[in-house]
């Protein structure tokens, strides 16, 4: 199945450009975090700390949950070199699918996976 989304999204856009609003990585290394990095895990994040885990307010988006706290969004790796699991990378994807579209992630990742697969008994947290 085809859908218009991955058609708009650039998987080379770097951070700061069109696609990845306004959230800012402290990047120490001379490589940019492109979104294909997010995807394949190597863009040098490291995962979310427990506080974040824990973080649940109402109406939160991921805009707010990027600006809770910054210790995740600090490169410990030069981008596209080390793979390590980051569920803010993912986070970070998501996000830029929401900035390219007026559709939540919540509503894209309904139709165009869990619907497809007849999946009812499931849903995200808000």
């Amino acid at each position: 199945m085809r859908h218009d989304l991955w058609c708009k999204l650039d998987l080379q856009a770097k951070f700061g450009e069109k696609g990845f609003g306004g959230v800012h990585l402290k990047n120490p290394f001379g490589e940019s975090v492109k979104l294909v990095y997010s995807l394949e895990h190597t863009a040098g994040l490291d995962d979310l700390q427990f506080a974040e885990y824990a973080y649940k307010k109402e109406g939160s988006s991921l805009e707010k949950a990027f600006a809770f706290t910054g210790s995740t969004r600090t490169l410990c790796w030069t981008p596209g070199e080390v793979m390590s699991y980051s569920n803010v990378g993912l986070a970070l994807v998501a996000y830029a699918i929401e900035q390219n579209d007026e559709k939540s992630f919540e509503t894209y990742s309904w139709e165009l996976v869990l619907e497809p697969l007849e999946v009812r008994a499931t849903g995200w947290v808000s």
